[in-house]
């Protein structure tokens, strides 16, 4: 189905590389570090997790610098495959 959240996934135009590193990376492996028992446990993590992104704020920091990195690179090789230059 065309629209829906599945489909759409991190590809959404809404979401924010740092959005995208914050709820599916970061966020996921602190989350899911270890089993989760029940749903308090779930998100007794889930707010923990975010606690420790606002106090690790130099993460944003080079997660901006990747990013204007990454779009430099883009465009000095006029959109093609820039990887090998990282």
């Amino acid at each position: 189905m065309e629209g829906d959240a599945q489909s759409l996934g991190l590809r959404a135009p809404q979401i924010s590389p740092l959005q995208t590193f914050s709820y599916g990376v970061y966020v996921e492996a602190i989350v899911y570090s270890t089993p989760v028992e029940t749903v308090n446990d779930l998100t007794e993590r889930i707010f923990a997790a975010f606690d420790t992104i606002r106090e690790k704020r130099g993460i944003f920091q080079r997660i901006r610098q990747n990013m204007v990195r990454r779009c430099t690179l883009c465009n000095e090789v006029g959109g093609r495959h820039f990887q090998y230059l990282l």
